[in-house]
């Protein structure tokens, strides 16, 4: 186990000097806020931006009997 712990500390003193991960990690965690934000920004009120759509309702439906009722 003292093994283990030893591995792991001598492997965070060479991430902490090594600029390239820091880059990695920075990038792992500003990709996805970004992905979030920019989802959350489109879909926050889609409603306020259908209104130049036009839209138009047929109903040609000639109907039916249903037990002796139209």
């Amino acid at each position: 186990m003292k093994n283990a712990l030893k591995l792991f500390r001598f492997d965070l003193k060479r991430i902490t000097k090594t600029p390239a991960v820091w880059i990695i990690i920075a990038g792992l965690a500003i990709l996805p806020s970004f992905y979030a934000w920019f989802n959350l920004w489109a879909m926050w009120d889609p409603y306020s931006k259908t209104d130049h759509i036009k839209v138009a309702v047929v109903n040609e439906d000639q109907g039916d009997k249903v037990r002796n009722k139209e």
